[in-house]
């Protein structure tokens, strides 16, 4: 299986923090991948009756703040116009 992240560590992404735009660097992230039966949770049926979620979450230094902000992938972006477009 390969997972592929929107960013790396050391990348600068944009995110919203107090109702402001704020750019930060990524520390760290982490990524769970589950695996739930469709039926809820019934006998698997060979493996076709499965579905994935992938969850990835970034953790980010912002100016000012002493601790990282986390921020689920789907948050974060590679510049200000493609954050505010999100919004």
């Amino acid at each position: 299986m390969t997972v592929k992240t929107k960013f790396d560590i050391g990348d600068t992404c944009w995110v919203m923090s107090n109702n402001r735009c704020a750019s930060g660097v990524v520390k760290k992230f982490d990524v769970r991948i589950n695996r739930e039966h469709k039926n809820n949770g019934l006998a698997p049926d060979n493996g076709k009756g499965f579905k994935e979620a992938k969850v990835i979450k970034y953790y980010v230094k912002l100016p000012g703040r002493e601790f990282y902000a986390e921020y689920p992938e789907h948050e974060c972006f590679a510049t200000k116009k493609e954050l505010l477009n999100s919004l």
